[in-house]
């Protein structure tokens, strides 16, 4: 090959080049929505529970600080179980590649992080209410229910 033919080549490359031009296309992103709260409505304590606390013919206000302390442990159950949910939710989404190996990561990493800070909490409220049972003497001193 000569020098003149790569230099004719190289031309008409460049002239033809030049007309064709990258095409763009629109691509819709892909976007999972991850909230980070979805707790359910708070709603009144449950009438069940202040029926079997009135069986022990506890003090009202015995009464409410327990079923205080059990909203606040039921809350914080939920918490963890939301915190559990969304590790699960990431890790199929990655196993079904609708999410780059990075968002997982973070992901992973806050809710597990939250999850770690949750469970404390959880634990801390389990044992005040237990606390708070044992002072009152609810699980030995208390007469029992009849029948």
């Amino acid at each position: 090959m000569s020098a003149s033919t790569l230099s004719a080549a190289f031309a008409i490359g460049f002239l033809a080049g030049r007309k064709a031009k990258a095409e763009k296309e629109p691509v819709r992103p892909r976007i999972i929505y991850f909230p980070l709260t979805n707790l359910e409505q708070q709603r009144g304590p449950p009438l069940e529970l202040y029926q079997e606390l009135a069986k022990y013919n506890l003090p009202p206000d015995v009464v409410a600080r327990i079923v205080e302390r059990s909203e606040e442990v039921y809350r914080k159950l939920r918490e963890v179980e939301e915190a559990e949910e969304m590790i699960l939710k990431a890790t199929r989404a990655i196993n079904e590649n609708k999410i780059s190996p990075t968002t997982y990561h973070m992901l992973i990493n806050r809710y597990l992080q939250r999850y770690i800070e949750k469970k404390r909490e959880l634990e801390e409220a389990q044992e005040g209410l237990r606390a708070l049972l044992r002072s009152v003497g609810t699980l030995s001193a208390v007469q029992r229910p009849l029948g």
